[in-house]
């Protein structure tokens, strides 16, 4: 007997199932990962303030192309994980966003990638719906705003190491690469900020 999405824990067991056609495992598998694929948008791309470069819009950006290339889910991307090859998908759409954004006025909606995503997120809303039904949008909305803040209060190299960890999912060593710090140096200083951060998310004063 097939289990059914909610029984499973693994984001590999889920991943593997969207990629046999299982909308239910995709949006279990979008739920587990939506709010560091949240952060991830917001650090990358949230930044820009204007209505069309938005987290939120491009979090459904990412779905629809995710759900389109699900099927296509390669060894290599099985092995680096569901959240690395979202996250690989994420800058894609990010960078699309920007160019459509650059040369907007100036014949590029001929392209017609607007209208491909009008279409098609039509056929991912059940998906969606799926995972916002779980988590409010005006919740997780608050969450990312919340971890984007008190992420930023930190001091470097703290906030670079915990970015590169908890957001762009990138390992120890290659953080502390990035720092000049050793690996165990690294793992260190992210425990740290993670016991700092938990501590302000916790604290009733903390605001966005």
């Amino acid at each position: 007997m097939t289990q059914p999405p909610s029984t499973l824990r693994s984001l590999d067991e889920l991943a593997e199932r969207a990629a046999a056609g299982d909308s239910q495992a995709f949006g279990a598998a979008l739920e587990k990962i939506q709010l560091p694929l949240m952060l991830f948008l917001r650090r990358h791309a949230g930044y820009v303030q204007r209505s069309d470069f938005d987290e939120e819009d491009l979090f459904q950006s990412v779905v629809i192309v995710a759900w389109n290339k699900i099927a296509g889910f390669a060894q290599q991307d099985a092995k680096a994980g569901f959240g690395a090859w979202i996250r690989s998908i994420a800058r894609n759409v990010i960078g699309d966003r920007q160019r459509y954004l650059q040369a907007k006025g100036r014949g590029f909606e001929a392209d017609g990638s607007a209208r491909r995503e009008a279409a098609q997120a039509s056929k991912i809303q059940e998906i969606v719906d799926s995972v916002t039904s779980i988590v409010s949008k005006a919740h997780l909305r608050e969450q990312v705003a919340r971890i984007h803040l008190v992420i930023e209060g930190l001091a470097d190299p703290d906030r670079t190491i915990v970015e590169r960890c908890l957001i762009d999912g990138e390992s120890l060593a290659a953080a502390g690469a990035a720092v000049g710090l050793s690996k165990t140096r690294t793992h260190e200083i992210y425990a740290r900020a993670l016991s700092a951060i938990r501590a302000r998310l916790e604290a009733p004063s903390t605001r966005a």
